[in-house]
């Protein structure tokens, strides 16, 4: 609740840490855990996830909105498809990029908020073309843009 309130606020929070004990076998500490329940573990994964959706996720966007330039991303790891990668400063956001670049370089990159071409009809060069004309002038260049996506998806997005 006080998450939300400080989100319901206009408040910021750059990151929040949501973490569990895994102590490593042997050390004192695993010694004397108790095991936990079920029903503990569901509460854990109920609430971290609600706190990232809800109060996470939304923060983020206020701080990374779309069309936010993020300069000198190192990339670190390939995972699936995507780079991520971070700036060289204290405590970064982490970036996933949708393909695949050449660890240990730098990037600017520009965020999207979603992979675009995730989305049926946008192909990678329709959301390409999509991204350079980031803000639209108005809403008939959006529509051109987007006139292969499903009206039902389409209705939805906020470019």
């Amino acid at each position: 609740r006080w998450l939300m309130t400080i989100r319901d606020r206009g408040l910021l929070l750059k990151r929040i840490n949501i973490r569990k004990l895994l102590p490593f076998p042997g050390t004192a500490i695993a010694a004397d855990l108790p095991t936990v329940s079920r029903q503990v573990r569901n509460r854990f994964e109920y609430y971290r996830d609600r706190i990232r959706h809800d109060i996470d996720i939304p923060m983020l966007t206020r701080i990374y909105p779309v069309g936010t330039v993020l300069t000198g991303i190192h990339v670190l790891d390939i995972q699936h498809g995507y780079s991520l990668g971070k700036q060289i400063a204290s405590y970064s956001i982490t970036a996933r990029i949708p393909q695949q670049l050449v660890l240990r370089n730098f990037y600017d990159i520009l965020t999207i908020g979603q992979a675009l071409e995730a989305i049926p009809g946008i192909s990678k060069k329709r959301a390409d073309d999509i991204i350079l004309h980031l803000p639209f002038a108005d809403l008939n260049e959006s529509e051109a843009l987007l006139r292969d996506v499903p009206f039902v998806l389409r209705k939805h997005l906020s470019l």
